[in-house]
Protein backbone atom coordinates (compact mmCIF):
# COMPACT_ATOMS: atom_id res chain seq x y z
CA UNK A 1 0.00 0.00 0.00
CA UNK A 2 3.01 2.40 0.73
CA UNK A 3 4.19 2.10 -2.66
CA UNK A 4 0.85 3.79 -4.34
CA UNK A 5 1.38 7.16 -4.95
CA UNK A 6 -1.29 9.42 -3.69
CA UNK A 7 -0.62 12.49 -5.45
CA UNK A 8 2.08 14.16 -3.71
CA UNK A 9 0.42 13.15 0.05
CA UNK A 10 2.71 11.16 2.14
CA UNK A 11 0.91 7.57 2.96
CA UNK A 12 -0.78 7.52 6.10
CA UNK A 13 1.26 6.04 9.35
CA UNK A 14 0.81 2.20 9.78
CA UNK A 15 -1.49 3.13 12.52
CA UNK A 16 -4.12 4.62 10.70
CA UNK A 17 -4.56 1.72 8.16
CA UNK A 18 -7.69 -0.25 8.60
CA UNK A 19 -6.95 -3.75 9.04
CA UNK A 20 -9.87 -6.41 7.71
CA UNK A 21 -11.52 -8.16 10.38
CA UNK A 22 -11.45 -11.25 8.02
CA UNK A 23 -8.56 -12.40 5.93
CA UNK A 24 -10.63 -15.88 4.83
CA UNK A 25 -13.48 -13.87 2.81
CA UNK A 26 -13.14 -14.09 -0.60
CA UNK A 27 -14.48 -11.37 -2.71
CA UNK A 28 -15.67 -11.30 -6.37
CA UNK A 29 -15.42 -9.12 -9.00
CA UNK A 30 -19.31 -8.80 -8.77
CA UNK A 31 -18.49 -8.18 -4.76
CA UNK A 32 -16.53 -5.16 -5.49
CA UNK A 33 -18.25 -3.94 -8.27
CA UNK A 34 -21.75 -4.11 -7.31
CA UNK A 35 -22.06 -1.06 -4.80
CA UNK A 36 -20.46 1.18 -7.45
CA UNK A 37 -22.73 -0.14 -10.08
CA UNK A 38 -25.99 0.61 -7.31
CA UNK A 39 -24.72 4.01 -6.71
CA UNK A 40 -24.16 5.17 -10.42
CA UNK A 41 -27.69 3.84 -11.32
CA UNK A 42 -29.07 5.42 -8.39
CA UNK A 43 -27.59 9.18 -9.75
CA UNK A 44 -28.67 8.21 -13.10
CA UNK A 45 -32.29 8.44 -12.08
CA UNK A 46 -31.89 11.29 -10.60
CA UNK A 47 -32.02 12.96 -14.19
CA UNK A 48 -34.31 13.16 -17.11
CA UNK A 49 -31.52 12.66 -20.07
CA UNK A 50 -28.49 10.54 -19.04
CA UNK A 51 -25.62 10.27 -22.41
CA UNK A 52 -24.08 7.07 -22.42
CA UNK A 53 -21.03 7.70 -24.33
CA UNK A 54 -19.30 4.58 -25.63
CA UNK A 55 -16.14 3.77 -27.30
CA UNK A 56 -14.04 0.40 -28.30
CA UNK A 57 -10.70 -0.11 -28.26
CA UNK A 58 -8.38 -2.72 -28.74
CA UNK A 59 -6.10 -3.61 -25.84
CA UNK A 60 -2.91 -5.45 -28.56
CA UNK A 61 -1.04 -7.88 -25.99
CA UNK A 62 0.57 -9.80 -29.07
CA UNK A 63 3.93 -11.33 -28.45
CA UNK A 64 2.73 -11.59 -24.55
CA UNK A 65 2.14 -15.23 -22.95
CA UNK A 66 -1.19 -14.24 -21.59
CA UNK A 67 -3.98 -16.86 -21.57
CA UNK A 68 -7.28 -16.19 -22.67
CA UNK A 69 -6.70 -13.37 -25.46
CA UNK A 70 -8.45 -13.51 -28.73
CA UNK A 71 -7.78 -12.29 -32.25
CA UNK A 72 -8.53 -8.72 -32.93
CA UNK A 73 -8.97 -6.64 -36.31
CA UNK A 74 -6.34 -8.87 -37.76
CA UNK A 75 -6.33 -12.16 -37.26
CA UNK A 76 -1.97 -12.16 -36.80
CA UNK A 77 -2.89 -9.76 -33.39
CA UNK A 78 -4.09 -11.55 -29.70
CA UNK A 79 -5.41 -9.25 -27.44
CA UNK A 80 -8.76 -8.04 -25.83
CA UNK A 81 -11.61 -5.27 -26.61
CA UNK A 82 -12.23 -2.77 -24.10
CA UNK A 83 -15.78 -1.11 -24.04
CA UNK A 84 -15.39 2.14 -21.48
CA UNK A 85 -18.90 3.81 -21.03
CA UNK A 86 -19.52 7.42 -19.49
CA UNK A 87 -22.72 8.71 -18.00
CA UNK A 88 -22.68 12.30 -19.03
CA UNK A 89 -25.45 14.35 -17.65
CA UNK A 90 -26.06 17.32 -20.34
CA UNK A 91 -26.71 20.71 -19.61
CA UNK A 92 -28.74 21.57 -22.29
CA UNK A 93 -30.58 19.13 -24.66
CA UNK A 94 -31.60 20.31 -27.89
CA UNK A 95 -34.93 18.61 -28.88
CA UNK A 96 -35.61 20.27 -32.58
CA UNK A 97 -32.50 20.53 -34.51
CA UNK A 98 -32.44 21.98 -38.20
CA UNK A 99 -29.41 22.16 -40.51
CA UNK A 100 -28.88 25.73 -41.59
CA UNK A 101 -27.36 25.93 -45.12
Amino acid sequence: MNNVPRHGLSPPPDDELIQPEDTTTTLTPGDILSPHIEATEARMRQHPVVLCLQDTTELDYNGQQITGLGPLSHESQRGMYLHPTSAVIPHVVVKNSRTVN
